[in-house]
C-alpha cells in the first residue's frame, strides 16, 4: 500500500510538473501567479489575479477549490446538485461556493470533511492545515504516515 501510495505521489507531481512546462513559451516572462492564472489554476475574483487578491489569505473554500482543480474534480463538484451540505453553507459568499461545499459533504475523501456539520468556508487555512489535506487526499493517514 505504501509503495502504491509514494508511486501516486510521483506521478502526480511529475503530471504537474509537466503541466507547468506546457505553458506557452511568453510564459517565460510571466510571474508565478500569471502561470497559474494562464493555466486557470487560480482564477481570482472580480478583477482577475490582482496583487489585491494575491495579498489576500487563502480560505478554506479557495483551498478546496485549488485542491479539486488538482485532482481533476473541479467538474463534478460545479455540476453538484445534491441537497445535503455543511450546517454553515449560508456563510458561503456565493452560489458556487455553496455548491463545492455541497459537493464536499457528500464526498469526504476529497480531504475536507469539516467538523461538527461545519467547513467554516470563509476561515483562513494554513499551509500546514493544506499540507495535511494535500496528504490526506494522496492517500497517506495521519498518525501512521505523517505527523
Amino acid at each position: 500500500m505504501k509503495n502504491l501510495k509514494k508511486t501516486f505521489a510521483i506521478v502526480l507531481t511529475v503530471a504537474m510538473l509537466i503541466t507547468l512546462f506546457m505553458v506557452p513559451v511568453v510564459a517565460e516572462e510571466m510571474t508565478a501567479a500569471e502561470k497559474l492564472e494562464a493555466m486557470s489554476i487560480l482564477v481570482g475574483a472580480g478583477d482577475g489575479v490582482t496583487d489585491d487578491y494575491l495579498a489576500m489569505p487563502a480560505t478554506k473554500i479557495t483551498a478546496a477549490i485549488l485542491l479539486l482543480k488538482l485532482k481533476a474534480m473541479i467538474a463534478a463538484a460545479e455540476a453538484w446538485n445534491g441537497t445535503e451540505n455543511f450546517h454553515d453553507v449560508d456563510d458561503a459568499q456565493s452560489l458556487y461556493a455553496k455548491t463545492i461545499m455541497g459537493y464536499l459533504f457528500e464526498n469526504p475523501d476529497v480531504g475536507f470533511q469539516g467538523y461538527q456539520g461545519k467547513l467554516d468556508p470563509n476561515a483562513t487555512i494554513s499551509a500546514q492545515m493544506y499540507y495535511k489535506v494535500l496528504l490526506t487526499a494522496a492517500g497517506y493517514e495521519q498518525g501512521v504516515d505523517f505527523e
